[in-house]
């Protein structure tokens, strides 16, 4: 009897995602008939996800699908863009809940550069005869952010929007995983996926002579 066995394990630590870039404040006044942005500024290389504080009105006639595009400037092309499913009555108050924006796969960023996180809620005001909107909350104080600014309409303001946003500098991996919605974010994978990667090959061959 010959037996032959070959086990390759390879694994690679968790993709840890953190909190880049936050004005997370006390919830002001809000935005909701033209189109609005905030710029910020990474110090990480990679952008997995933005949080903005946008409430859905309780008499929403509908699930709306809200996206958020990413630009340098105002008025240039998206380099990604992010959409989430927001349905009536996101909040029971205007209290400025965060709604997450997962960018699959994330976005390339330079650290040090100026971004701006930009939603057409436009869009959604009063859509079809309705009384429909999305309430994205502003600070309450002027200039909470210090490394960019809100823009109404692409006019720079002189206050800043609720948001966060979430990186890493490790490069990602091809296949996507779950992001769990903590300070500190792993991304878990099941099978193939960012946490790691185990191959387990084995073989077994047996030959066994029979005598007649």
């Amino acid at each position: 009897m010959l037996a032959i066995s070959l086990a390759l394990s390879a694994v690679t630590p968790a993709l840890a995602v953190n909190i880049d870039q936050s004005n997370d404040v006390t919830r002001g006044p809000v935005a909701n008939t033209s189109d609005w942005g905030q710029s910020f500024t990474p110090t990480m290389k990679y952008l997995w996800r933005v949080d903005l504080a946008l409430d859905s009105d309780l008499s929403n006639s509908k699930t709306y699908d809200i996206t958020i595009n990413i630009r340098e400037t105002w008025n240039g092309p998206n380099l990604g863009s992010a959409t989430t499913s927001v349905p009536p009555g996101r909040s029971s108050a205007n209290i400025g809940e965060f709604v997450a924006f997962i960018f699959d796969p994330p976005l390339r960023l330079n650290p040090g550069s100026l971004y701006i996180i930009h939603i057409p809620l436009s869009q959604y005001w009063h859509q079809g005869g309705t009384y429909d909107r999305f309430d994205w909350h502003a600070a309450e104080d002027d200039d909470t952010y210090p490394r960019g600014q809100a823009y109404a309409g692409g006019n720079p303001q002189s206050y800043d929007m609720v948001f966060r946003t979430f990186g890493s500098d490790q490069t990602p991996y091809a296949v996507g995983g779950v992001i769990s919605p903590t300070n500190k974010l792993e991304i878990l994978t099941p099978y193939i996926a960012l946490a790691g990667l185990v191959i387990t090959v084995s073989a077994i061959i047996v030959v066994k002579r029979r005598r007649d």
